[in-house]
């Protein structure tokens, strides 16, 4: 694309959508505001992805609303006779999803294909479904919980089941409403086309999952496993009661010839991956103990091994370094990306108040020697148009927090034929608006809600929010989403601007426009949210010209020139 001069081009969007609107009204009556900001991070389900500004070198991955940092490794990858893979996968996400660093690896996870939830426990008994045995054919939501006299609200504990499929799908399931699959035969879907059945698992007494993708796989997931998570305060000064990820891991994918990859495990944890093929692709896991936990310690692929190494942090594991079979090595320091937390009044009157703003930084070091420095701090996310509860807003959430990612720097050494080394530098610097949430009964949105930049007159300035990424070169990119409380647009993309780094004029813009789409399912959660997801339809324009776009991957309808 050219981009020298102004150009816009507009995107229209048909989605399928779920019955459910953006964010319920949240009341410190009903939750602590200690725990709101973790709940809606929750149900928001930021996923970092790897963005066209950066480079996968150090794999590092970015969710480009939020501002939220993630990684992810492949440390061996076999290939075969069929597609589906048989590899070690590490991800890291933030601490507040492993309390206890008690991950594979301490601080990263070993990714495997599973469906997740969670679950408080108290006095012998434990929330929800999967307790009973049927994690499958039960309802999503649990109820609220019982504990020291106390009603827990099931929102302060549980925000949606999740399927996670590396690499493929991180999606929240939704009760099926039999608008695309049949719902007695699959009871959950996703809005991507994923269907779930249900199989009894070896047991004979609880349910597993059996998972159908759009890509013709199907995953049998009947292992369970579970992360400890920080407990929930209840009831009385002092009391707690216990909170855990549960996780119904994979034992065997499927593809549509009978080919197949088996997952095998020892008490949860992922000993061997294996493959059907006649000379089998195999991979072996071996463990240690190490403050209390396993972590892996070395994985063994066509006699070559991958050695792990860990530092001790809050009581836990943190991945230190990973040694390859050539003995170059990748190495982290995260340690003070760990426990971060954020405090303050922002819930419901967007102020930081006594919030620690201090950035924080990691670092990791590339096997080839490539360094790179990623530093991130608090960023405000405001909520427009908040529907008022019967205080009259005081208690509304009006915005939420998170970590976000403001600078990424990359050192790059090279030998020259000289044998001097030359140090090459690369800077990425992200820019969030910040602009603060509202009620919708405010009779005019604070000048504050707003941003400040050059739209088209279709779009709202106070329903918007944006992410500013300026590249080495100086250029930079704004990706502008939508922040609607009651619209199934919430967190989409509306308009990408291209910025000249001479004139910081707009030079180009590719505007998305959504349609709702039927409803397919609910994720029968609290705290609202529309996660419609599906684009078949796109239109684009430069001046009064209209232009045909590419089709990508049949997913697009390309337009008739006009």
């Amino acid at each position: 694309m050219n981009l020298n001069y102004p150009f816009h081009a507009l995107i229209f969007v048909v989605g399928l959508t779920l019955c459910t609107p953006l964010l319920a009204q949240v009341s410190t009556s009903e939750v602590p505001a200690s725990e709101i900001n973790e709940i809606i991070l929750a149900e928001l389900n930021p996923s970092p992805k790897l963005t066209s500004e950066s480079t996968s070198l150090l794999g590092d991955q970015l969710d480009l609303q939020t501002g939220n940092l993630g990684f992810e490794h492949v440390d061996v990858s076999i290939p075969g006779n069929f597609a589906i893979p048989v590899e070690i996968r590490r991800v890291y996400r933030n601490r507040s999803e492993n309390w206890q660093l008690d991950y594979e690896f301490g601080s990263w996870s070993l990714e495997v294909p599973r469906i997740e939830t969670t679950v408080v426990s108290s006095g012998g008994s434990t929330s929800g479904s999967w307790a009973k045995g049927n994690a499958c054919s039960g309802g999503l939501r649990p109820d609220d919980f019982v504990a020291f006299q106390s009603f827990v609200k099931a929102q302060r504990f549980w925000h949606g089941d999740t399927l996670v499929i590396p690499g493929k799908v991180n999606s929240k399931l939704l009760s099926n409403y039999g608008n695309q699959f049949d719902k007695t035969t699959y009871p959950k879907v996703t809005n991507s086309f994923w269907r779930v059945s249900c199989f009894t698992r070896l047991d004979g007494e609880s349910e597993g999952f059996k998972v159908q993708g759009p890509d013709g796989l199907t995953y049998y997931m009947d292992v369970s496993d579970y992360i400890s998570l920080e407990p929930l305060e209840v009831g009385e000064v002092g009391k707690s009661i216990s909170r855990r990820k549960l996780l119904m891991k994979a034992s065997r994918v499927e593809d549509r010839f009978g080919n197949w990859v088996e997952y095998h495990y020892e008490n949860g944890k992922l000993t061997s991956i294996e493959s059907s093929e006649s000379q089998k692709r195999l991979i072996h896991i071996d463990y240690t103990e190490k403050n209390g936990k396993r972590v892996v310690s070395s994985i063994t692929a066509n006699n070559r091994t991958w050695e792990y190494h860990y530092r001790d942090a809050y009581d836990g594991n943190d991945l230190s370094a990973v040694v390859l079979p050539s003995g170059a090595r990748w190495e982290f320091n995260f340690t003070e990306l760990l426990n971060p937390q954020i405090v303050g009044e922002f819930v419901h009157r967007c102020r930081w108040g006594s919030t620690d703003l201090a950035p924080k930084v990691g670092t990791l070091k590339h096997p080839f020697g490539a360094v790179g420095e990623f530093t991130v701090t608090p960023i405000m996310h405001g909520i427009s148009y908040v529907e008022p509860t019967f205080t009259g807003g005081t208690t509304d959430t009006l915005c939420y927090a998170n970590y976000g990612l403001i600078r990424k720097g990359l050192t790059v050494p090279s030998s020259q034929s000289n044998s001097t080394e030359q140090i090459d530098y690369y800077e990425w610097n992200y820019r969030y608006s910040e602009n603060k949430g509202f009620l919708s009964t405010d009779p005019t949105p604070p000048a504050e809600a707003s941003i400040s930049i050059e739209l088209p007159a279709q779009l709202d300035a106070f329903d918007l929010e944006f992410t500013e990424v300026t590249v080495p070169d100086g250029n930079k990119k704004r990706y502008i989403n939508f922040r609607g409380y009651d619209s199934f647009k919430q967190g989409k993309l509306a308009l990408i601007q291209w910025i000249d780094s001479g004139t910081d004029a707009v030079t180009a813009e590719l505007e998305k426009t959504y349609l709702k789409g039927e409803e397919i399912g609910s994720t029968e959660s609290m705290i609202k949210l529309d996660l419609s997801d599906r684009v078949n339809t796109l239109v684009s324009s430069e001046k009064n010209r209209r232009w045909v776009l590419p089709r990508y991957h049949g997913r697009f309808k390309t337009a008739l020139n006009s």
